[in-house]
């Protein structure tokens, strides 16, 4: 069906099953946060997620990958772009040998 198309359905089921597991995207919700991808490339949330989700798993390097992503659609106006910028360049140092 139509919901099942929606990136961001994928998305929110994946937040509520990360709230019940405390927070934690890895397992399930990295699951589900990945078909929304494969549904929408280029959907925010869903990349937002998807980095969150590679460093909590200690994967730094497909954090800047997602969040490099992340910046590529979000508008130059757009208030989070300071703090993904600043997400990546932590990643980047924590990702670097």
């Amino acid at each position: 069906g139509k919901i099942a198309r929606d990136p961001l359905v994928w998305c929110e089921y994946a937040d509520a099953l990360a709230m019940a597991a405390g927070g934690a995207l890895k397992g399930k919700p990295q699951e589900l946060v990945s078909h929304a991808l494969m549904i929408d490339a280029h959907n925010v949330r869903a990349l937002e997620m998807a980095g969150s989700a590679a460093i909590e798993t200690g994967d730094f390097k497909t954090a800047v990958d997602y969040w490099e992503r992340l910046l590529k659609e979000l508008p130059a106006e757009a208030p989070e772009r300071m703090e993904v910028t600043k997400a990546v360049e932590r990643a980047r140092m924590r990702a670097a040998p």
